[in-house]
Order: C-alpha cells, then sequence, then structure tokens
C-alpha cells in the first residue's frame, strides 16, 4: 500500500503526490476533472472519479507514475484534508460503481432522447400522445424484467411511471413547437424506435441491480446522473422526478 499517496483540491485541479521512494521522482502531478475523464476511457476505466459538492473519489492504477495499484485516496475538496487509502475492495467496487452509473446516466439519457421520433411519429400520423393501453404493456413489461433480475416490482413501478410520464412532457413540448414552427424532418419507424427503448429499458434496470448489489447509490451518484439527463426538453423537474424515483428502487428481499 502507497503510505504517502495525497489528493487535494485547488481550484477545481487535484494534485497527487508521490513519494521518492515509492517512484521514480517526487513531484505534484496535477489532473482536472476533464483530464480523469479522458483517461478513464482512454485506458479502459482504469482511473475513475466521482465529483460532488462535498466529495471526491480518486481510483488510481499505475498510469502515469510507478505507483502500487491498491492506491486510493478520498479528498474532501472544502478543507483540502488528505484522507487514509481505502482497502483493495472499496478501490474496486468504487472503480466499477464509477462505470456502471456512467453506463447508466447516459443509457437513461439516450432513452429520452428517442422521445423526438416518437413524437415525430405520433405527430405525422394524428395520434395522441397518451397511449394508455401501451402504457399498461411496457408497465407489464418491466415489472416481469425487474422480478428476473432480482429487483423489487414494487419499487420499480414509480421510477417506470416517471420515465413515461417525463417522455410524455418531452413529446408534447417537441409537438407544440412543431405546430409553430414546422420541422422538415422524417422521424424513424416507431416500432424501431421502441425496440431500442425497449433495449435500454432493460439496460437501466440490469445496471440498477448491479450498482445495488455493488452497495447501492450515494449523493454522489445522485448529482452525475442528474448532471448527465442532458436530452432536449428535459427539465429540472424531470430530472428531480427520474432520479428520485431510480434511487427508491430496491433489491428483492
Amino acid at each position: 500500500m502507497l503510505k504517502r499517496t495525497m489528493w487535494k483540491w485547488k481550484d477545481k485541479v487535484c494534485l497527487c503526490k508521490l513519494d521518492k521512494k515509492q517512484c521514480k521522482s517526487e513531484h505534484w502531478t496535477a489532473f482536472t476533472p476533464e483530464r480523469f475523464f479522458r483517461t478513464w476511457h482512454k485506458t479502459g476505466a482504469k482511473m475513475g472519479f466521482i465529483e460532488s459538492a462535498s466529495m471526491v473519489m480518486a481510483v488510481s492504477l499505475c498510469l502515469f507514475v510507478d505507483v502500487h495499484p491498491k492506491s486510493v485516496a478520498v479528498c474532501h475538496p472544502q478543507t483540502a484534508e488528505v484522507c487514509h487509502p481505502q482497502t483493495a475492495e472499496a478501490n474496486a467496487d468504487a472503480s466499477t460503481g464509477a462505470m456502471i452509473i456512467l453506463s447508466l446516466a447516459t443509457t437513461l439519457n439516450n432513452r429520452m432522447e428517442y422521445m423526438k421520433d416518437v413524437a415525430g411519429d405520433k405527430y405525422k400520423k394524428g395520434k395522441p400522445v397518451e397511449d394508455l393501453p401501451r402504457e399498461e404493456k411496457v408497465m407489464n413489461s418491466a415489472v416481469a424484467n425487474a422480478s428476473a433480475e432480482g429487483l423489487d416490482p414494487n419499487s420499480v413501478r414509480p421510477f417506470i411511471q416517471a420515465q413515461m410520464d417525463v417522455a410524455k412532457d418531452i413529446q408534447r413540448t417537441y409537438i407544440a413547437g412543431w405546430k409553430v414552427r414546422p420541422e422538415k424532418w422524417e422521424p424513424r419507424a416507431l416500432e424501431e424506435v421502441r425496440e431500442f427503448i425497449s433495449a435500454d429499458d432493460a439496460k437501466i434496470l440490469r445496471l440498477s441491480r448491479q450498482q445495488l448489489t455493488l452497495g447501492g447509490f450515494c449523493e454522489a451518484y445522485r448529482a452525475q446522473i442528474y448532471r448527465s439527463l442532458t436530452a432536449p426538453h428535459i427539465t429540472d423537474a424531470h430530472r428531480k422526478l427520474l432520479v428520485d424515483t431510480l434511487f427508491c428502487v430496491t433489491l428483492k428481499q
């Protein structure tokens, strides 16, 4: 275990100081949040971090210097305190959790981006946004999939309903805009889009189960998912509803 690894934040830059005995030279290496993410993706998620207003977790695995792969530190930007390294198991969980949350947030946002195609098809065919028989079918399918994944079906229902409610709001916003200013654009076939949405729904449930099995959701994850929901016409109220209901999903007892 690396004994003198220190992480601190100054002007949103993470500085890593490494002991001379543990690496080739004693120096400070600076990492901005953007560099963390770029490195993470480039190296196959060998480095990851989660940033919130009160906490940053960094996991480093021998990327830039000769560092023991189990080194990790948790820092509080407001106080610039140096925290003790965690266990190797905690390191692995943090890295895996970061990857799961990133994938979960991306998939949830992608699902909402499909709403333009759904709205376009309905508007083109003169169909209403709300389709209660379809919603019932989606809910029943999601509940069955959730149960198969090991999730509590009753805890999943509010989240699935939230997804459908937000989706309908986004569709209505698109249609209202087209009535004022028509757009020369052709939506993809609705059945094709629904297949993509169904695949995303299944993936969201699977990732949720993986994260709950790993240790659950924390406030840092809440902030990350919230910021990742950037689909057109999604509002802060939508983001809050989605994240709040997602964080109420539980495993089967």
